[in-house]
Formats: C-alpha cells, sequence, structure tokens
C-alpha cells in the first residue's frame, strides 16, 4: 500500500524502462495523483537515482523502487540486498539534487517488532480521524526511516478513501489524505503493471 502511487500508461511506461532491469526485481509503486505529478517533474530521474543509490552499495540489487512521501516531501527510494546478502537496505535520493539522504536496514519479517504502538491502538486513533468509517486495510510500513502504521479507511456514502498514517512509536496521527476513485483506478493499473513485470520472462520496457 505504502501511501502513494498511481501512474498513467505514458508515465508508467517511463517508469518501468527507467529501472534498470538486470539490477530490479520489481519497480515500485508512485502514490495520489500528486505523487504521479512529482514523478514527472522530478529533476533526477528514477534511473539516474538507483545509479546513485546503487552506488552506495556496489553489486547490490534492487529489490523495490518507488516514489515516497514524508511529511510534504517525496523521495526516490530503493530497497536493495547488498552483493554480501543478508538483510535490504533503504536508500532515499532526493528527486532534485539526486543526493542519497538515508540508508537504513530493512529486516523483512519483523517490522512489527519495529513498533512500540500496535497495530490494534493503532486503528483506533486512525478512525477516531475519520469517524463512522470501516478500515479496509492496514500495515505497517517504513518512511524516511521511521515507522508507521498505515490504514485505508472508508466511509458510508463516500467512493473516497481516507489514508491515514499512524506514527508506530509515539502513536500520533503523521497525515490524514484522500484518495479518490479515479486515484484508485490509477493504483489498480499501476498494481497490475507491477504484478505483469514480476512473471517468469517478463522484461522491462525499453524505449
Amino acid at each position: 500500500m505504502k501511501i502513494k502511487l498511481f501512474l498513467s500508461t505514458i508515465l508508467a511506461a517511463g517508469l518501468f524502462a527507467g529501472c534498470a532491469s538486470e539490477k530490479c526485481e520489481s519497480c515500485g509503486k508512485g502514490g495520489d495523483t500528486k505523487t504521479a505529478s512529482a514523478m514527472a517533474d522530478a529533476k533526477v530521474s528514477m534511473a539516474d537515482a538507483q545509479v546513485a543509490a546503487l552506488a552506495k552499495l556496489p553489486g547490490g540489487t534492487v529489490k523495490e523502487a518507488k516514489m515516497d512521501k514524508w511529511k510534504g516531501k517525496r523521495y526516490w527510494t530503493f530497497d536493495i540486498v547488498p552483493a554480501t546478502g543478508g538483510d535490504a537496505v533503504e536508500v532515499a535520493v532526493d528527486p532534485n539534487s539526486g543526493k542519497v539522504v538515508w540508508m537504513s536496514n530493512e529486516k523483512e519479517g519483523e517490522e512489527d517488532s519495529h513498533a512500540k504502538v500496535s497495530k490494534a491502538d493503532a486503528q483506533a486513533t486512525a478512525l477516531a480521524k475519520v469517524p463512522g468509517g470501516t478500515v479496509k486495510d492496514g500495515e505497517l510500513e517504513k518512511e524516511q526511516g521511521k515507522w508507521i502504521w498505515s490504514f485505508d479507511i472508508t466511509l458510508p456514502g463516500s467512493a473516497d478513501i481516507k489514508e491515514v498514517a499512524v506514527d508506530a512509536t509515539t502513536g500520533k496521527v503523521l497525515e490524514v489524505a484522500t484518495e479518490t476513485p479515479a486515484d484508485q483506478a490509477k493504483e489498480a493499473a499501476e498494481d497490475a503493471a507491477a504484478a505483469a513485470k514480476k512473471k517468469p520472462g517478463a522484461k522491462a520496457d525499453k524505449d
């Protein structure tokens, strides 16, 4: 899920073509329409940002690539498995300067151990921001080296989804965003494209 995603057909083609296929197992997700716009407007392409990220971990393999948002600012982020193996490392690159702004280890399968606030408590906090809502999805995510609980919440009589981010350490609400039906359709198309890229024998698009 990760508070992001959504590409038009043209933008999706550019995204997957920009990722170095021999080093990337899956090319990432966008966000809302603003994320798609940010991806298109980025001064540093995903391909160039990936080069900068891999320079920090020579010989590594990109497991996932996407644009993430944290407190109003967007970053290219890459989950990279080091050449020596072990846990993936998240590397974030500024889309304007092309500089690596942070690196953090990601131990797969141990995400919940990073949360001081339980999912149930975080969900209650999120629902308090959307009275009468129903949680459609909720998961623990890492943004800019910090862990957050992210919830998709629906409301009766509305096709919109409220996405609420709760700090997994403090329990405070960090962001409440609205995802329209158009945004949801773009996300579904993006997920389908990402799934297709993961199929055996699938090849990255080339310009």
